[in-house]
């Protein structure tokens, strides 16, 4: 895991003293119109040159506010000429990447509305500053981050955007999957993915919309797949997963037939009849086009 942040500098008394008074403002809110003001107030204050804006955001504790707030925050922090990637990132992992973090039922309307539209306009942002680390969670993903994810892939990347974060997330180095995060977040991320139901429904989201993997990529998927069949052998999602990947990788799964093929046998659901005779299916069709 590569974490983005900008050199740490020591803040000046006035700006801690100042950043501390924006917490005390962020936490209790007032009006919608009080809160434009306050988030003109905290972008002009990250922007000081004496200031650090990863300190300063640590010190607001934006993540803390109720979703009103986080909302009107959110679209009123950007400008429209800032930096393609930094301040946006910064936006998104010190508001919303944490409330998500946390999420145990749906996040609510207002939050993921205002999130998505943010995240339309900050693409790269969305990709650094939410999704991978969000897909890093040190203890998986669940149901509802699921939903997050799959609602911000779907509504604000192109698809051969999503296959691009797909091969970076599942073959990247620790330089192309990097992700921009508050000091103080760090220990809620894990270098490695964290299998679960969720991760296996949120791949099976991503190739039912029609997303065209990598070669690489569905290699590490198989790869993947053998290596937590035994694991995930009575669950529905992962067949429902394996399942998909078979249908709609069938050309770029060639190589895997045996591999694949062992997946399924380890399996124990609903769904595993259904795949075996699609893998069945798959290996005829090879063999036919090898005979030719």
């Amino acid at each position: 895991m590569a974490v983005n942040r900008v050199s740490i500098v020591t803040l000046e008394p006035k700006i801690e003293s100042m950043a501390i008074s924006l917490r005390d403002r962020v936490l209790n809110y007032e009006s919608s119109f009080k809160t434009v003001a306050l988030a003109n107030e905290i972008r002009q204050l990250c922007s000081d040159k004496r200031s650090d804006p990863f300190q300063v955001l640590s010190l607001v504790e934006p993540w803390g506010t109720e979703d009103e707030t986080a909302s009107v925050l959110i679209s009123h922090l950007s400008s429209g000429d800032e930096d393609e990637l930094a301040w946006p990132s910064q936006v998104l992992c010190s508001i919303v990447l944490p409330r998500f973090l946390v999420l145990a039922e749906p996040v609510s309307r207002l939050l993921l509305t205002s999130t998505i539209e943010y995240c339309k306009f900050h693409q790269r942002a969305a990709v650094h500053g939410l999704l991978f680390p969000l897909a890093l969670r040190k203890e998986g993903i669940n149901t509802p981050i699921c939903d997050v994810i799959t609602r911000i892939l779907k509504e604000c990347l192109h698809p051969a955007h999503v296959s691009a974060f797909c091969r970076m997330l599942l073959c990247g180095g620790e330089e192309e999957r990097s992700f921009v995060l508050l000091p103080c977040h760090e220990f809620l991320f894990s270098n490695e993915f964290v299998w679960t139901d969720s991760l296996f429904n949120l791949l099976h989201n991503i190739l039912n919309h029609n997303v065209h993997l990598t070669q690489d990529s569905v290699d590490r998927l198989v790869y993947h797949v053998r290596q937590m069949a035994e694991t995930f052998s009575k669950s529905l999602k992962f067949g429902n997963f394996l399942l998909c990947l078979v249908t709609k990788c069938s050309s770029m799964l060639k190589s895997h037939k045996d591999l694949l093929t062992e997946a399924v046998e380890s399996t124990d659901t609903l769904v595993t009849r259904s795949i075996l005779s699609k893998v069945l299916i798959m290996l005829l069709y090879m063999m036919t086009i090898e005979a030719i």
